[in-house]
């Protein structure tokens, strides 16, 4: 842990200087967002709000399909608390959170973690798919930047096909725990119209999630088609899910800065700007989530005997 913390802020001193080098940049980048209109931030906000309750009815179908139940509204919260602490902290710790939250509803640890790993995973796979589909779709025909895309797609695909190659290989106290993960995951697979519902609403959520972006460009003044924004987004996305920073600060104005340089945007300082104005949007999400938190240690306290749901006594898992 120690080290990957290292290794984001590291990279984030890094993206620093690439841009603070650059006065000019850092001034263009702090006109721009200072001209973004109120209404050009509240529809952002509204759409981030909306990516995270159409995430809440993802996860409330898996939970459905794992035998477990908690209320939207909880879900919700437990995601917006998720924002703040991904946009706060590392990446990793929210999910801890929301595992302890799902655990008293389900019959087992084991159970809750696919759920929330299941929900992560799930919103990876609509990106991963939205990045094939949409970029080579709809993105640049040039050859540099197919192959761009190729490569993030290749990485972010890297992991999951080596999990999969090296799992019949690992000592056997070490396959425990995903082969648990397995069995639940069949015993989920017997809810077929759960997780349709799920993949519909990551799709409607990752939709959300580029509204966000569209936004604060149109209210920048960044003059692309559309359509860049469907590819563009979902890639940077990606790459923002690798240790080299803290929220994707940095990884995030790169990405936009080569994303709009190749779709005809000339001014470098409002590429910097998009990527900062998406992560103000987060951190004002992540308001709500600390909110939730606070209210949540307050309740704790007041009514220290109060316990979520039990989980039911029959097992999901064969």
């Amino acid at each position: 842990m120690p080290w990957i913390l290292g290794l984001k802020f590291l990279g984030l001193a890094v993206f620093a200087f690439l841009f603070f080098r650059s006065w000019s940049t850092v001034e263009a980048a702090a006109e721009s967002i200072a001209s973004i209109p109120a209404t050009a931030w509240g529809a952002a906000f509204l759409a981030s709000l909306l990516s995270l309750l159409f995430a809440a009815f993802r996860t409330g179908a898996l939970l459905r399909a794992a035998g477990g139940h908690l209320p939207v509204r909880s879900l919700f919260a437990d995601l917006a608390v998720a924002t703040a602490l991904n946009s706060l902290l590392i990446a990793g710790v929210e999910m801890v959170y929301r595992t302890e939250r799902v655990r008293p509803t389900v019959d087992s640890l084991a159970t809750a973690s696919l759920v929330v790993v299941g929900d992560r995973l799930l919103g990876l796979m609509v990106m991963i798919l939205a990045t094939v589909v949409l970029f080579f779709g709809l993105g640049p025909t040039d050859a540099v930047m197919n192959t761009t895309g190729l490569l993030l797609g290749t990485v972010a695909l890297l992991p999951l096909v080596g999990g999969i190659l090296l799992l019949p290989r690992l000592p056997e106290r070490w396959r425990r725990g995903p082969e648990r993960l397995f069995a639940t995951a069949r015993a989920m697979a017997r809810h077929p119209m759960a997780l349709l519902s799920a993949g519909m609403n990551s799709i409607i959520s990752f939709v959300f999630g580029i509204l966000i972006v569209v936004a604060v460009g149109h209210g920048i003044g960044i003059e692309v088609p559309l359509v860049t924004y469907f590819y563009m987004v979902p890639v940077v996305a990606m790459a923002t899910v690798l240790p080299v920073s803290i929220g994707g600060v940095g990884v995030r104005e790169v990405g936009y800065v080569f994303f709009l340089g190749a779709a005809g945007a000339e001014a470098e300082g409002q590429a910097v700007a998009l990527g900062l104005a998406q992560y103000s949007v987060f951190l004002m999400t992540s308001v709500v989530g600390l909110g939730v938190l606070a209210q949540r240690h307050l309740f704790s306290k007041r009514h220290p005997s109060d316990k979520p749901p039990k989980a039911p006594n029959t097992p999901n898992a064969p």
